[in-house]
């Protein structure tokens, strides 16, 4: 142990005589490392979604994982066409010409477009004898039976029946006719369009594999659709139409653009409130640029090492900047507070400069070796 010491102590004197004796080199290589870890910093992502704080390892969160993998469709896209006079003819128009160009951009972008329900309805007529009541069904049943025994009965010869023809004949036409559902009226029907407002409101969904927190497909699918909606010109169908986007993978850039802001905010207000107290405490300006150099470095290093450990923050991690700026400031003040305590003892600089390199660790060393003395007194007062 005491080999270790006078090691740590040799290569400590060096380096205090490396930062004495050359400066400039130990600011210049800070530098040239941050420089690195800054590029690194801005490639550093950023999600805000609800998932990313849950704890990876749990096992229903890797199942989660799996599962969303697979899924074809991860959020909504809903365009939204306003006319300010009922216009259902121009809307059904846009919709038309609209939806078939979206879903040619390929499962890549676009998992689905929901333009209305005909597809739905005509999947229902073609099929609607399998959507029967079932008191229509055991009826329909009871006829059957009671027309077949009659029919095996008339070719056997025995049929009793000299009132009449027995049961009514049951063919197609005549299921179909039982079986049919009629028909519900309903109001302003406009062939199967999400049509509202009287005719003045459409909307077409669509479901995208796309994210709306993986900000840049996101902004490049929504350039592909604003594109082909102006391709369109939906002012020649209808000069007063509007186009509005809404849905979840809407709410999800905005999110997301909102907690970028947050954090850009936090961030730059809390170095800079940190930094004010500390100009405010020592009241020097070299003081204040010494601090937050190296702060800075400090904070670059720590989102580079980020970005190539993890790879992204989420919105709890983001706001790190000014914990970590408040945390590691705490060593230069102490630092400085020593230097300028040792100015003002002595005037030769070369003994000040190094005096606070020596007692620099002596409050985080007594901050620890405190509580053991404490906790030996207290074992030695036990019987």
């Amino acid at each position: 142990m005491s080999q270790l010491r006078w090691v740590l102590r040799r290569l400590g004197g060096r380096l205090i005589e490396l930062q004495i004796g050359r400066p400039w080199v130990i600011v210049a290589l800070a530098l040239l490392t941050a420089l690195p870890a800054f590029f690194a910093a801005r490639r550093l992502g950023l999600k805000t979604d609800f998932s990313e704080l849950l704890p990876e390892n749990k096992p229903s969160v890797v199942e989660m994982r799996r599962v969303s993998q697979k899924l074809t469709s991860a959020s909504t896209l809903t365009i939204v066409a306003e006319v300010t006079s009922p216009n259902p003819g121009a809307l059904k128009a846009f919709a038309d010409a609209v939806a078939p160009r979206i879903a040619a951009l390929g499962p890549e972008w676009v998992g689905g477009v929901d333009a209305g329900n005909q597809e739905a309805r005509a999947f229902f007529d073609r099929n609607k004898l399998l959507y029967a009541p079932l008191d229509k069904l055991k009826k329909l049943h009871d006829d059957l039976r009671e027309r077949y025994d009659y029919e095996v009965h008339e070719r056997l010869g025995d049929n009793l029946d000299l009132e009449g023809e027995g049961p009514p004949r049951i063919t197609a036409a005549t299921l179909r006719e039982q079986l049919s559902v009629p028909a519900v009226a309903q109001k302003d029907d406009f062939g199967g369009y999400y049509i509202g407002e009287g005719g003045r409101l459409l909307a077409i969904l669509i479901r995208t594999p796309v994210e709306g927190g993986s900000i840049e497909p996101a902004r490049r699918l929504r350039a592909k659709i604003e594109e082909i909606i102006h391709a369109v010109a939906p002012p020649h169908l209808d000069p007063s139409m509007v186009i509005r986007y809404t849905g979840d993978f809407i709410t999800s850039i905005e999110e997301y653009e909102a907690v970028k802001k947050d954090l850009g905010h936090v961030g730059i207000y809390g170095v800079v409130m940190v930094l004010g107290v500390v100009l405010l405490f020592f009241l020097r300006i070299r003081t204040l640029l010494a601090l937050a150099i190296a702060v800075g470095i400090g904070i670059l290093w720590t989102f580079g090492l980020t970005r190539y450990t993890i790879g992204y923050l989420n919105s709890s991690t983001g706001f790190l900047v000014s914990i970590i700026a408040g945390n590691g400031i705490n060593f230069g003040i102490i630092f400085m507070a020593r230097y300028h305590e040792a100015r003002r003892v002595s005037d030769e600089p070369l003994a000040s400069a190094i005096r606070p390199f020596k007692d620099s660790g002596l409050p985080a060393g007594a901050a620890i070796a405190s509580p053991r003395r404490e906790f030996a007194q207290v074992r030695r007062a036990l019987p």
